[in-house]
């Protein structure tokens, strides 16, 4: 629980109306209830934040005799998000967890303090999960895995065996985990599959969202990194190395053994070819491919990916080419009967 004021010294913000009102919660106003905060970014919702349920409004506009305690601030989002993560770093302990009957968890398990575990899902056996975390419906956690404190999978995930997941990560429904990475060899009228020996490692912190495919290593260990944040829908691929506060929007496909270093971004749809290599602190515009190795630093847009300075150029030309297509045809036929 936190006040109004406690919250203003947080994000900067000015008070109006009682500070001392205590906020529980962050929530939209068309869901608030009381004891939580909710924000508003237009006079309409203004308006309808207070005929709601919450007990304070953040806002970054200020209106005399409104009936609502209200916080402005400069930068709304900014704001939402200093809160939201000072909020989920004050909560105390989870609440004992619960484990449904219909979950089958084999006797070779070890379970932490206050694990929850939902409808027909399934633990295998060897398997190890941390304290507060919490399994969802149906998801399928097979052998010697290891699941860190705190760490959240939404329904439906499967964790084949022997990854290794660390402390507070979230993983998101749908996501598959440790599944055979794409290795194969034609030879003849055949095609030899190459053997996936290791696994995956995801260390903590790390949130993966819906629909990922994380792939496990064939002769090394796929690795997520420290504090990265994976959108929906990417494909990672066997041996794959990514570093630490990686950000990845969704739809990236990363093949075979490339290597992702710190603090790099990747927009939507990102593709990266195998056994590459990209820098830290990279950041990749939305659909560029990657085929090459890619230095620190470096801000890149288009296929192949290139520096962004240099897309711009290629595009102007091509945009001169295409407006004069007549007069350069012209050109290049005089020309040719020189």
């Amino acid at each position: 629980m936190i006040t109004v004021n406690q919250i203003a010294q947080l994000v900067n913000g000015t008070v109006m109306g009682d500070g001392d009102v205590p906020v529980k919660g962050l929530a939209s106003y068309k869901y608030a209830e009381e004891g939580d905060a909710t924000f508003v970014l237009s006079a309409e919702d203004l308006e309808a934040a207070a005929k709601s349920d919450t007990s304070c409004v953040i806002t970054t506009e200020a209106v005399e005799g409104y009936p609502k305690t209200m916080l402005q601030v400069k930068d709304l989002k900014e704001a939402i998000v200093i809160l939201y993560n000072a909020m989920r770093e004050m909560k105390g302990p989870a609440k004992k967890g619960e484990i449904d009957p219909s979950a089958s968890i084999a006797e070779s398990a070890i379970l932490g303090k206050n694990v929850a575990i939902g409808k027909n899902a399934v633990i295998g056996e060897n398997t190890r999960i941390g304290d507060n975390a919490s399994i969802g419906a149906n998801c399928v956690i097979e052998k010697d895995v290891s699941i860190g404190n705190n760490t959240l999978l939404h329904p439906n995930i499967v964790v084949y065996d022997h990854v290794t997941i660390g402390n507070n990560v979230t993983i998101f429904s749908g996501t598959i985990i440790g599944a055979d990475g794409f290795g194969f060899v034609p030879k003849g009228d055949k095609i030899y599959k190459v053997p996936q020996l290791c696994s995956v490692v995801i260390e903590d912190d790390v949130e993966i969202g819906a629909n990922n495919c994380i792939d496990r290593g064939a002769f090394t260990d796929t690795v997520i990194g420290k504090g990265s944040k994976i959108d929906n829908l990417c494909q990672i691929a066997h041996n794959v190395k990514i570093g630490k506060n990686v950000l990845i929007a969704g739809m990236c496909g990363i093949a075979g053994s490339a290597t992702i270093d710190d603090n790099t971004i990747f927009g939507a749809g990102v593709g990266v070819s195998d056994h590459t290599r990209v820098g830290k602190n990279v950041k990749v515009g939305a659909k560029s491919g990657i085929t090459g190795v890619i230095h620190d630093n470096e801000v890149l847009f288009g296929y192949p990916a290139r520096k962004v300075s240099d897309f711009k150029k290629l595009w102007g030309i091509e945009t001169l080419m295409i407006k004069h297509y007549k007069k350069l045809k012209e050109l290049i036929l005089n020309m040719a009967k020189d």
